[in-house]
């Protein structure tokens, strides 16, 4: 009787054993369970205004592309008129040293020992046709 009796008392103890293991068991699935929920519910909740934010720095770096490239645009276009400018005052300036310096050499060309233009051509002629000739 006694053996019967520490036998009832071990398995009595074999199954608190067992109900405290899954008593551990699940509080630590529960345990588990409420932490990825939590974890889920705060990636949700971050993941709204992140998504938000987002959107909005997106539209911000839109508008900065914009107002970049508005000013690029402006500065070319300032860019280019001022080029232009000194470009046209360079031209001008170029014309008016080459109208100086070879305008005196221009009239006594035209000037030279009274010589026609048909006789400079009579004279040229022959030199011409003799270098056609060697070609």
């Amino acid at each position: 009787m006694e053996e019967v009796v520490r036998d009832s008392f071990e398995r009595a103890r074999a199954l608190f054993a067992e109900a405290a293991d899954t008593t551990a068991a699940a509080f630590t699935d529960e345990i588990q369970r409420t932490g990825r929920k939590s974890w889920r519910d705060s990636t949700k909740r971050c993941g709204a205004p992140r998504m938000e934010r987002g959107a909005q720095l997106d539209a911000v770096r839109m508008e900065l592309t914009q107002k970049t490239t508005a000013e690029q645009e402006g500065f070319l276009r300032r860019f280019q008129s001022s080029m232009r400018g000194a470009l046209e005052a360079g031209v001008a300036e170029a014309q008016q040293k080459v109208s100086e310096g070879f305008g005196p050499l221009l009239d006594s060309w035209k000037s030279d020992d009274g010589c026609s233009s048909a006789g400079n051509a009579e004279h040229l002629c022959p030199d011409g046709e003799q270098a056609a000739e060697q070609y």
